[in-house]
C-alpha cells in the first residue's frame, strides 16, 4: 500500500469495512473523525501472526499539527476494550505517522470473512446496507448487486479478458476481491 500525504487511500477496506467501526459508538467516530487518516487496512506485514488476529482494523494517522489532539486520542484509545496495539509506523523521533489497531466486533466476524474472499454482496444485511452506505454510491450498488453496477462490471470483465458473459448469467460478485499489496501496510510480494 502506497501511502500519500494529505490523501486518504480509498481501498476496498475503506470502501466496504469502515462502517464497522460505528458498531463502537458516536464517541469513537468523532474521535476519529478530528484527526487525519491516511489509510485504513486489514494487517501490516511488520506485525507477528501470532500478535494480531485476522479480525482487526489498522488505522493510519498523520501526526503532527495535532499531535494534542493525536495524544489524547491514543490515550483514550488504549483505555478501550476493543483495543489491540499502537505503534509508530514511521521514524519515532522525526516521522508523523502512527497506527492503531483495533478488534472488529464479534458481531462483523463474518464480514471480514467475507471481505477477504471477496464476497461483498454477502457482508451485510439490507437494513445496514442502507445504514452504513449512501444510497445509489458505487459501493452500494456492488453491496447490493445493482443491476446497471452488474452490466457496467461485467462489459469491464469481457473487454478485460476478451470473453461473452451476458449479464443474466453472471452470478458472480460485481467488483474485484481485494489485494494483499492494497489493504496490507508493508506488504511484499
Amino acid at each position: 500500500m502506497e501511502i500519500k500525504n494529505n490523501r486518504i487511500i480509498e481501498n476496498k477496506t475503506y470502501l466496504y469495512l469502515t462502517p464497522v467501526i460505528s458498531y463502537y459508538g458516536k464517541d469513537l467516530s468523532i474521535r476519529l473523525g478530528k484527526i487525519f487518516k491516511h489509510a485504513i487496512g486489514i494487517g501490516d506485514s511488520i506485525m507477528p501472526l501470532n500478535y494480531v488476529s485476522n479480525n482487526t482494523i489498522f488505522i493510519l494517522f498523520k501526526t503532527d499539527l495535532v499531535n494534542v489532539i493525536m495524544h489524547d486520542f491514543i490515550i483514550w484509545f488504549r483505555k478501550q476494550s476493543y483495543y489491540v496495539t499502537d505503534y509508530a509506523f514511521d521514524n519515532i523521533k522525526t516521522g508523523n505517522k502512527h497506527m492503531i489497531v483495533l478488534k472488529i466486533p464479534n458481531k462483523y466476524y463474518q464480514t471480514m470473512t467475507n471481505f477477504k474472499l471477496g464476497k461483498y454482496s454477502g457482508m451485510y444485511n439490507q437494513s445496514e446496507i442502507k445504514k452504513f452506505f449512501k444510497i445509489n454510491s458505487n459501493t452500494f450498488n456492488v453491496l447490493t448487486r445493482e443491476k446497471e453496477t452488474l452490466k457496467k462490471y461485467v462489459d469491464e470483465i469481457n473487454r478485460e479478458w476478451d470473453t461473452n458473459f451476458e449479464y443474466e448469467e453472471w452470478d458472480a460478485e460485481i467488483d474485484h476481491p481485494p489485494v494483499s499489496k492494497e489493504e496490507v501496510f508493508n506488504y511484499e510480494q
